[in-house]
């Protein structure tokens, strides 16, 4: 009996070790058997960012899936953000070179300049339009093969919500009723998307207000004249070759070519 008992301890403690390896793998406990947190893909995105930064820097930040459409084609309920690098800068009239990625993309989006520095949370719309001095009509180009044929939730985030390029136009005044401004993209001259500043979240105050205690809560401040891109104004279309010509209306126009 004594030796029955002796190998039935055995055995449970052989037990609960590969479950405390099976958790400790998942990062639910801690190596030592504390207990732990599941991994938190914001902060891996931050690790692997600032490798990048070694030799590149920060330009901004974005949103991403901020409509209802976007969430239910990546299986999720909120937007994700992400991180604009100084080197995705394109101009005005650029020619971009579809083989610098692996999967192109465009988007319709609406940016904010930062006229102050952002540290902490922001509590309110009201108290975030105090904080920005411009807004101006964007495209994003992201690149959809950085996330490795991965679209889950974590690996959106941790690979940066698969961003690449931006192009930023003429920046106006703040005060500018953005959820009113309608865009059109044209791709040698025939429209192949469309949108509403209200696309996103229904707001686009609300998607920059979400944006940017999403980027204090990951550890970033955000600097004066720091760009943030809200989220997309109608699809995500595939960046197929042409001259492309988005319309913003009264706010504004951005050219560029895909070759």
């Amino acid at each position: 009996m004594v030796h029955d008992q002796a190998r039935k301890n055995q055995f449970s403690t052989t037990i609960a070790a590969s479950i405390l390896a099976v958790l400790c793998a998942i990062a639910l406990f801690g190596c030592d058997g504390s207990s732990g947190t599941a991994s938190d893909p914001y902060a891996e995105q931050k690790t692997l960012l600032e490798e990048r930064l070694m030799s590149d820097s920060v330009a901004g930040f974005k949103a991403g899936l901020t409509s209802a459409a976007s969430q239910a084609a990546f299986h999720t309920d909120a937007p994700l953000a992400g991180v604009l690098l100084a080197g995705g800068s394109q101009p005005n009239q650029a020619f971009i070179h579809a083989s610098d990625f692996g999967q192109l993309m465009i988007e319709l989006e609406i940016g904010f300049i930062a006229g102050k520095p952002i540290t902490s949370k922001v509590d309110s719309v009201e108290e975030l339009r105090k904080m920005i001095s411009a807004a101006a009509p964007a495209i994003e180009l992201p690149d959809l093969a950085l996330l490795g044929g991965d679209t889950s939730v974590p690996s959106l985030i941790r690979n940066n919500v698969g961003s690449h390029s931006y192009i930023i136009g003429s920046s106006r005044g703040a005060s500018e009723d953005v959820n009113a401004v309608e865009a059109r993209l044209y791709r040698d001259d025939v429209e192949v998307n469309s949108g509403t500043g209200s696309d996103a979240m229904g707001d686009q105050w609300e998607a920059l207000l979400w944006l940017v205690n999403r980027t204090i809560e990951s550890g970033w401040t955000i600097k004066p004249g720091e760009v943030m891109i809200s989220g997309a104004l109608g699809a995500m279309v595939p960046g197929e070759p042409g001259r492309y010509r988005a319309d913003f209306g009264e706010f504004g126009e951005i050219n560029f070519s895909v070759l």
